[in-house]
């Protein structure tokens, strides 16, 4: 590897030093380790086997002998012993935890207070990856590595894929910067990591002193830069390799300790509420769908095999409102009636609070549509945008052939009388959600793993297709940052710009749809699979 200049700097070690400036920061989320025994599983996975850079060790998984927390700390112990396990033999041992699928991290400052272990041949790291594509194309943080034979030196680098570079060169593009710090004895006590990172630059801080700064734009421009995109952590304690070197085994048992992981944003940033988990609020539905709440905060939600709409209070009580068509996506509109795409027999209707409904849309050109998925009314004049994929159904008594030309988004007026296709050239359009002021609309097209925005029209038509990020959805909401959450593999939050900002993992296999509900609109619901599901945000949901 090669390295900037060399920054030289005496610090005095401390508990405070390179804590977050609280007048700057705000805690977002904290893994403290002050528990006894194994990592919590919920938040972190284990590494197993002989991983990468031709290191010596092999990383366990689930063995507190290399991986438990005691003390108050992380303990990663790097161990000289005969191991096998899988069919591999070892002579070293030790762990690597990381928190992939698990908390993403985007933005912020994280920050690690650690002490280093002593002695030739360990290599301790705190580092991130890119949640999607891959090394180097997805992007590599290293907020610190320290290796003994430059044991006086902390070194910061990232690593990414530049196109030119792969392209002439026919390999993967790899491209790194990096630089490091000097201390006397970095090892002999407890010092703070840190990164601070937005969508222009990372700086790198070693306590109190920053000693390397990376321009964002030094690796691309556009939906392709690694460091525009959600990283997840890695603490892991290396043998040998090829930076570890020689081994000394008089170093063994080898300890790494971690007092705490914390991730800031800035003050009043940030759209998840500081310390807010996923939280599952009821489950042994078939498949949950179509969350949307009320003017009160009530969310109304479906459980579609089941034909049943469910209500969750704001109370936090579970009722039910009746059988709708087997209803998918759904909204309120200005009279608060419920519209909802019926899929049973292929309609939208609008639902009362009495149970009485209305066939809004029956069919188009006198044909029956394909199915409708997903609705959002201008809250502006009331007209009604819908999706309208085919995905045939086993309980459908209509002939299963698909009847119309296409897949299309259609505009029913607010005369709730004309009916025309605005976009016919999407592959399955499913997700939709529109700006408050109702000037924008956004559509998933899921086929086609593409979300594309529209400026509309006053006379409700959409100009200016253009792609907004290339993410298909499910369903999907807004907030009053003009932030937008898609679905699918958890939750993932796109701002205005289509700039990734966030990624919201749920359990559940698939995440159907998401709303903002609550007194206060500051809870994101989400329907995935089974469950339904609520997270607290710091930014509420648009109305």
């Amino acid at each position: 590897m090669k390295y900037a200049r060399v920054m030289v700097m005496s610090m005095a070690a401390s508990l405070a030093a390179g804590a977050a400036d609280a007048g700057k920061w705000t805690l977002a989320w904290s893994e403290e380790f002050n528990g006894e025994g194994l990592v919590d599983g919920a938040v972190w996975n284990y590494e197993r086997g002989f991983i990468r850079n031709r290191e010596a060790q092999y990383y366990t998984a689930g063995r507190a002998q290399n991986v438990a927390m005691r003390g108050g700390n992380l303990v990663i112990t790097a161990r000289k012993e005969d191991f096998s396990e899988n069919g591999q033999d070892a002579k070293y041992t030790s762990g690597s935890i990381n928190t992939k699928g698990k908390k993403a991290f985007h933005y912020g400052r994280i920050e690690v207070r650690a002490k280093l272990p002593v002695g030739q041949g360990n290599w301790p790291a705190i580092w991130m990856m890119g949640v999607e594509g891959g090394w180097p194309r997805g992007g590599e943080i290293d907020i610190m590595e320290h290796v003994w034979a430059s044991k006086n030196t902390v070194h910061a680098t990232v690593h990414w894929s530049d196109k030119a570079k792969a392209a002439a060169n026919n390999n993967n593009g790899h491209t790194s910067k990096g630089s490091k710090i000097e201390d006397q004895k970095p090892y002999e006590d407890f010092h703070v990591y840190a990164v601070e990172w937005d969508a222009d630059k990372m700086a790198f801080f070693m306590d109190d002193a920053p000693y390397f700064t990376f321009t964002i734009s030094d690796a691309g421009e556009g939906a392709d830069n690694p460091f525009r995109k959600p990283h997840y952590l890695l603490l892991n304690l290396a043998i040998g390799g090829s930076w570890g070197g020689a081994i000394d085994d008089a170093i063994f048992p080898c300890e790494y300790l971690i007092d705490y992981v914390r991730h800031y944003v800035p003050a009043g940033g940030g759209i998840i509420a500081p310390g807010a988990k996923v939280e599952k609020l009821a489950d042994g539905f078939k498949f949950t769908e179509g969350p949307i709440a009320d003017k009160d905060g009530n969310v109304y939600f479906t459980d579609q095999p089941n034909d049943k709409i469910l209500i969750w209070t704001v109370d936090g009580k579970l009722s039910a409102l009746g059988s709708f068509g087997r209803a998918n996506g759904m909204y309120f509109d200005r009279d608060g009636r419920l519209l909802t795409c019926s899929d049973m027999d292929n309609e939208l209707w609008s639902v009362g609070m009495d149970g009485t409904k209305t066939v809004l849309v029956a069919d188009y050109n006198g044909k029956k549509l394909n199915g409708p998925n997903d609705v959002w009314v201008n809250p502006k004049d009331g007209s009604v945008y819908f999706t309208d994929p085919f995905y045939k159904r086993p309980y459908w008594t209509r002939d299963p052939a698909m009847q119309q030309a296409g897949e299309y988004v259609f505009l029913l007026k607010s005369d709730r009388k004309t009916l025309l296709p605005v976009d016919t050239e999407m592959k399955q359009p499913n997700g939709i959600i529109g700006t408050p002021d109702g000037k924008t609309l956004y559509v998933a097209d899921i086929g086609g793993n593409k979300t594309y925005a529209y400026d509309i029209q006053p006379d409700g038509l959409l100009s200016n297709r253009r792609l907004f990020c290339a993410m298909g959805s499910d369903g999907m909401t807004i907030d009053t940052e003009g932030n937008v959450y898609l679905t699918g593999k958890g939750v993932t939050v796109f701002n205005a710009k289509g700039e990734q900002i966030e990624h919201i993992p749920i359990e559940a296999g698939w995440t159907a749809n998401v709303c903002f509900g609550g007194k206060d609109r500051k809870t994101l619901f989400i329907t995935a699979s089974q469950y339904l599901y609520a997270l607290r945000m710091r930014v509420p949901g648009a109305m």
